[in-house]
């Protein structure tokens, strides 16, 4: 218990803190903004919330892009790294559809990029 912690909603009177900090024993916390790598308290603002994920995934691109890579290693650093990187989020949450199309966009831009002046075409099935 002495890793435990309690946070309690605003609407939660004194009284009932104080008897549910003393009946387990634990102490409260203030600000509980993550655990274990995930945001706790999401909100409304669930596209904001979760914009960290395609942060993440554009700078692996970015650090990617100047190598030449042949279409082998680039595939595998997609599924290796460019998807791994929100499955433990998705795995809790649920993401919203339009960030998860920008995140395969990302992967989609990557993979088809252009190669000096060359330019790709993004084929669809």
């Amino acid at each position: 218990m002495d890793k435990s912690s309690v946070f309690f909603s605003s609407n939660t009177s004194s009284q009932h803190r104080d008897a549910i900090k003393a009946l387990l024993g634990v102490n409260e916390e203030d600000k509980f903004e993550s655990y274990l790598g995930l945001l706790t308290l999401v909100g409304r603002k669930k596209y904001h919330t979760f914009s960290f994920l395609k942060d993440k995934v554009w700078k692996k691109l970015q650090g990617w892009k100047g190598k030449k890579l042949s279409r082998a290693r680039k595939e595998i650093l997609i599924k290796a790294v460019a998807q791994a990187i929100p499955t433990y989020t998705v795995g809790v949450f649920q993401l919203l559809a339009k960030l998860c199309e920008e995140l395969q966009a990302l992967c989609a831009r990557f993979w088809w990029g252009q190669i000096g002046n060359e330019r790709k075409i993004h084929w669809l099935s």
